[in-house]
């Protein structure tokens, strides 16, 4: 896949949610958790990480609210894109899986997305499997929610470092972080621009 500049997906860190405010730490699978946004490079590198939302926030709604929407909405021309799964909506500078494909190109670029894409879930099983504190299997944080997005941020700082220093790291199979995917609707513009990277790259044609 030409021009990621990374891949981008949330994931749900167990807590004791604060009493008065229970329902809204509630996530999908019925658990308590904060909902964070974390975006990673090619080297399981955490770049960007958005906290402070509870788990019943959709994927999309975080998005919308952090800076690196702003910031890359802005800035059209920067010749590069993130992926995401269908959670999010196909944007210019986000692409995501066609969810019916019709056609071997469209069928391509799908296979393309999801190898490339797959980096930030290996990110945080490598992070989870580290730090089993950020792991529904580690049982849920005893703390504040402010505290448990402080802890998620130190974890991902350690990561970083670890993956720099090339500390050796144990991917445990078992720590899950799937949740159900709600689809959501994609932006025209989003469309069009997956559309002539599949025509660019896929169909057989040569890129311009």
């Amino acid at each position: 896949m030409p021009n990621v500049i990374g891949a981008i997906d949330c994931t749900h860190v167990p807590l004791c949610p604060p009493s008065e405010q229970e329902h809204i730490y509630r996530n999908r699978k019925a658990y308590h958790s904060l909902n964070i946004q974390v975006i990673c490079d090619s080297n399981l590198i955490i770049r960007d990480v958005v906290t402070g939302f509870p788990g019943s926030c959709h994927d999309a709604h975080i998005l919308r609210q952090s800076g690196i929407y702003d910031t890359l909405d802005k800035d059209l021309e920067n010749n590069g894109w993130l992926l995401g799964d269908a959670g999010y909506p196909c944007l210019p500078w986000l692409l995501t899986p066609i969810n019916r494909p019709s056609s071997p190109a469209e069928a391509a670029y799908n296979v393309a997305h999801t190898k490339t894409r797959v980096v930030i879930e290996r990110c945080f099983g490598v992070l989870k499997s580290r730090f089993r504190c950020m792991s529904l299997s580690g049982g849920f944080l005893q703390y504040s929610p402010s505290k448990v997005a402080d802890m998620f941020l130190a974890c991902s700082i350690l990561h970083n470092i670890a993956r720099h220093g090339g500390l050796q790291e144990e991917l445990d199979t078992t720590v899950e972080d799937d949740m159900p995917t709600i689809p959501v609707e994609n932006d025209h513009r989003g469309n069009a621009a997956r559309s002539k990277l599949i025509t660019n790259y896929f169909s057989g044609n040569k890129p311009p």
